[in-house]
């Protein structure tokens, strides 16, 4: 559109020149019939020139200055015409190419008014969306943190090397054992199979109670006053356990009155190591030695 609007101009100022060029040439024109006609007229130029004497050559001198001027001043007005026309070509264009560019201007804004409409709706989409990312990334974290608490309670206890080692060294002190544990808690149950496991290795006979009215909500072991509770408290502090002296008041609760061998409750909680695997000793050999 603009090389066709530039072509148009173009066109127009041609015509323009090559008529002001003519105009140009009507004004020496006019000139000219003006100068013959006043050598033909004044007499002192009829006097310079030799005419005054010869009448016909200053008559002829008169027509033909007049001829030219009437001429000359004839093609001015057809060619200032032309000029005008052209000039008035030139003007148009350039008009209606204004007013286009001032129409696909207003076009132009008002295309770009509605698409920052459409940014600043989209930004506040996209900060909602934030917000919203924002909210549903603290609930996840929550409840990421709850799940994780939910499993360290929910992990079942198994029992390490260490802790299996430092109850080998209880060996010898003495004969007999009694753990107590929650008789509807399964995984209580699993973790005192395995310590069972580890005592009976260490020759110690292990004794299973399993009263209704015991609750372990103390972390870590309860060792009640009995016959060697503080060695069996070292031992298990020695393998990395919460155990502390619970005293002898929950004794006749579970049916103990005078206990003879130390006495270990093993309540529902989980402040022990998880490993992946329980340790249960050193693995045997086929031919029945233990395996260093």
């Amino acid at each position: 559109m603009l090389d066709d609007t530039s072509a148009k101009i173009y066109a127009a100022i041609g015509s323009r020149d090559w008529w002001g060029v003519w105009s140009d040439r009507a004004s020496v024109a006019v000139a000219l019939g003006v100068i013959l006609e006043g050598i033909a007229e004044v007499k002192a130029l009829s006097r310079w020139f030799g005419l005054s004497t010869r009448e016909s050559l200053r008559v002829a001198f008169e027509r033909i200055g007049l001829a030219i001027l009437v001429v000359a001043l004839l093609a001015e007005v057809g060619i200032n015409r032309h000029i005008a026309d052209a000039t008035n070509t030139i003007e148009i264009i350039l008009g209606d190419g204004l007013n286009t560019a001032v129409a696909a201007n207003s076009v132009l804004e008002t295309r770009l008014k509605s698409q920052q409409t459409g940014l600043t709706s989209a930004q506040t989409q996209i900060s909602a969306l934030s917000t919203q990312e924002a909210t549903i990334r603290s609930a996840l974290d929550k409840d990421a943190a709850a799940l994780r608490k939910q499993s360290e309670y929910l992990a079942g206890r198994h029992l390490t090397k260490r802790q299996y080692e430092a109850i080998q060294t209880l060996k010898g002190k003495f004969p007999a054992i009694l753990l107590i544990t929650e008789a509807h808690c399964t995984e209580c149950l699993n973790f005192v199979s395995q310590l069972a496991v580890a005592f009976t290795n260490a020759d110690i006979k292990v004794g299973l109670s399993m009263p209704e009215t015991f609750i372990g909500t103390s972390p870590g072991f309860c060792v009640y006053t009995s016959p060697n509770g503080a060695a069996v408290i070292a031992a298990l502090q020695k393998a990395g356990f919460i155990a502390r002296d619970c005293g002898s008041v929950a004794l006749p609760v579970f049916g103990i009155q005078n206990p003879d061998r130390p006495i270990v409750g093993v309540g529902q909680q989980s402040w022990f190591t998880t490993p992946a695997k329980a340790y249960l000793g050193p693995t045997k050999k086929p031919d029945g030695e233990r395996a260093q």
